[in-house]
């Protein structure tokens, strides 16, 4: 839990994402290399 916080909090500072916001969880996962590509 504390990675998941961390790592969001520093794609917010580095404003990753493209919802102006908060990253989606599928960002967050792919930061953490829990996945490998987003499919949208």
């Amino acid at each position: 839990m504390m990675q998941v916080a961390n790592t969001v909090g520093s794609m917010v500072v580095r404003v990753v994402g493209d919802n102006e916001g908060l990253p989606y969880y599928e960002q967050v996962q792919q930061c953490l290399g829990e996945i490998e590509r987003i499919e949208r």
